[in-house]
């Protein structure tokens, strides 16, 4: 259908979402173009843009899930996991936190997993429960020049890193030390 200069783009990601309903890359298009008609009902280019990351999430952790499934010893797929929301391995349901503390018990020198499991609230590692607070100095320890990690101890009050106490306000400028076109 979609022959050069005789369909729309609009017309020809119609046509590919008739023909492939999952197709994530169609929907994004279709959003680009200012949204269109799928199987009867019309979709605006925000409708397009939610179906494809709703299709794209699904995706990727179909994707992480797999890895798993042939690799549960490797950490990096539990943190991605995590990052979409959690999943199902080898039958069992796994949350956001969940899969970051197994992705830590892994490897506990992951500082974007500690990261990434202070965000959630904190959680169980080997054995010992971390705080928000504990999870972004373990962050810290880890990787002191990373302005994400200084933001999420300042939004818990602040903290201690490397045997030095951080007020909130000095967290935050210590982000902005390390990136100052954030501002």
């Amino acid at each position: 259908m979609c022959i050069r200069d005789r369909y729309s783009s609009k017309q020809c990601y119609e046509e590919a979402l008739r023909l492939d309903p999952e197709n994530s890359y169609a929907w994004n298009n279709l959003g680009t173009v200012g949204g269109g008609v799928v199987d009867g009902k019309e979709y605006s280019s925000k409708q397009c843009y939610d179906v494809a990351l709703r299709l794209g999430v699904l995706r990727s952790k179909q994707c992480y899930e797999e890895a798993l499934r042939l690799n549960p010893e490797n950490s990096d797929p539990w943190s991605l996991l995590g990052n979409v929301g959690g999943g199902v391995v080898d039958g069992k349901e796994y949350s956001s936190k969940q899969c970051y503390e197994e992705g830590l018990m892994l490897n506990p020198e992951n500082s974007y997993v500690w990261k990434r499991l202070g965000f959630v609230g904190g959680g169980l590692v080997d054995g010992k429960e971390y705080s928000s607070k504990q999870c972004y100095e373990e962050a810290l320890r880890l990787n002191p020049e990373d302005r994400h990690m200084w933001n999420g101890l300042g939004s818990v009050g602040g903290g201690v890193v490397d045997a030095k106490e951080y007020s909130r306000k000095q967290c935050y400028e210590e982000a902005l030390r390390l990136n100052p076109e954030s501002l």
